[in-house]
């Protein structure tokens, strides 16, 4: 938000061609969606938003094929179908989010960010110890998965869909009645935070075979996740473009030195 704090405000009904009269209800189908997609994929198949990062991934647990059908699932219900859904909503500009990226504007972000979350990680991670070649395969493998599994559904359905209406839905009282609502930042982004503890209810080593085991689990996810979803969220509300979300936590993220030995196992990278 410091970085960001000059900025004009972000137009968020006419960037996402959002139709403020529809905001609430349509808030609300995409939650509910969310909801019920979950306990599809997440409860009744066992494939959460993540795959199974270090502290859950046993080597030789999992195989390629669990990687493929995770990404494939998540990918059609959270990217392909939200995708096609905007494509036919007239208002919405692929070309506006896209323009809307401010290289310039956003690159300190990217940079300090990148420079926290890689290197607060690199210590306590497996990364170190490969080699060139290992490195060459391995990082784009796992920066590959984790975008088609998580990168992309999360930049769909959560930061395109639903946290835009979220801004729209909690504007700043002077801005209540305009065309143009300012966003209230901070109740936005704990919306969003609170979203994406849902979002990752079923995640890897959540337990709910027992009332103990799911109190745990959901106690778990939500005192950590949401803090979690809140950052991610901020990325999008201060600069007015998922995009950065994406770059900075999927692309040069903390993902890349905790995944990428894990990525290399399964594919036969890395030995």
């Amino acid at each position: 938000m410091f970085l960001t704090r000059n900025r004009s405000p972000v137009s968020w009904i006419d960037a996402y061609g959002i139709d403020p009269i529809h905001a609430k209800k349509e808030a609300g189908n995409i939650t509910a969606y969310l909801i019920v997609t979950q306990l599809v994929l997440g409860l009744a198949c066992k494939r959460g938003l993540h795959f199974p990062g270090p502290d859950v991934y046993e080597e030789g647990k999992h195989d390629q094929g669990d990687v493929l059908i995770w990404a494939g699932l998540y990918t059609v219900f959270y990217a392909l179908l939200p995708a096609v859904w905007l494509h036919r909503s007239s208002a919405f500009s692929w070309s506006k989010l896209l323009s809307s990226l401010k290289w310039r504007e956003n690159l300190s972000i990217i940079f300090v960010y990148w420079a926290i979350d890689f290197f607060g990680v690199l210590s306590d991670s497996d990364f170190l110890g490969l080699s060139p070649s290992q490195y060459a395969l391995a990082i784009p493998a796992g920066i590959f998965a984790n975008t088609l599994g998580a990168g992309l559904p999360v930049i769909l359905i959560m930061h395109v869909l639903l946290i835009t209406r979220l801004a729209v839905l909690c504007p700043k009282k002077e801005y209540k009645d305009k065309l143009t609502v300012q966003a209230n930042r901070l109740t936005t982004i704990a919306l969003g935070g609170v979203s994406y503890a849902i979002f990752s209810l079923f995640d890897p080593g959540t337990d709910y075979n027992s009332a103990s085991g799911a109190f745990m689990s959901v106690s778990y996810i939500f005192m950590t996740l949401i803090l979690i979803g809140m950052c991610k969220a901020s990325f999008t509300v201060t600069t007015g473009n998922p995009i950065i979300h994406f770059i900075c936590l999927h692309v040069i993220s903390a993902r890349v030195p905790l995944d990428t030995r894990m990525y290399g196992e399964i594919f036969g990278i890395v030995q």
